[in-house]
């Protein structure tokens, strides 16, 4: 039997990586039985045609079992679409990457990273490298201006604020990653204070 079903997903790696944001085609996986994705999806219809309390909270539950399948899939897939997912095959790398979600505006380096992964600084650049497709400082980069992206647009803090929050003692070094990464830097005046409307 075909099923087609057609959603939106969001599904992020920590806070920086949106795993499906860049797709340009569809994914096409096969499933057998065992993988019980049927009575998942069924499951969650059933939730949302229901309508009842708590409804979304059961939604989001099942449909991340069926995500998790996904991935388990994937890691076992010849699929062009899964060299997103590479960094989830080496457990070193990951360590270190969900070190730099974690704690963005820590004083990362290199030599700091593999250290935290248990491996050379040559073997960790290396190993990074091909999980990542960039560097170690490129992926914290991006890291950061990710989290300082979404702290801007909550309008809550100062860009000064943010700059410190995302590992930055220079604010003009900030402002230059920033446009670097997003095409403009933010101005002061579109940061609202915590007391703003």
């Amino acid at each position: 039997m075909l099923m087609l079903i057609c959603g939106y997903f969001r599904a992020s790696y920590g806070s920086s990586i949106d795993l499906f944001a860049s797709l340009s085609t569809p994914i096409v996986e096969r499933f057998e039985p065992a993988d019980e994705l049927g009575p998942k999806l069924q499951a969650a219809l059933a939730e949302i045609s229901g309508r009842q309390v708590g409804m979304q909270a059961m939604t989001t539950a099942i449909l991340k079992q069926v995500l998790v399948t996904l991935l388990r899939r994937s890691l076992n897939s010849t699929s062009v679409w899964l060299e997103r997912f590479s960094i989830l095959h080496d457990r070193q790398i990951a360590l270190a990457f969900a070190d730099m979600l974690a704690r963005p505006s820590a004083d990362h380096s290199v030599l700091s990273l593999a250290q935290k992964a248990c491996l050379s600084r040559s073997a960790f650049m290396a190993r990074f490298v091909r999980a990542m497709g960039c560097s170690p400082m490129v992926a914290l980069r991006r890291i950061r201006m990710k989290r300082a992206a979404d702290m801007l647009a909550a309008r809550t803090f100062s860009a000064e604020q943010i700059a410190r929050a995302v590992g930055y003692r220079s604010y003009s070094s900030f402002l230059r990653a920033f446009r670097q990464v997003h095409g403009y830097a933010p101005q002061k005046s579109e940061v609202a204070g915590p007391n703003s409307d």
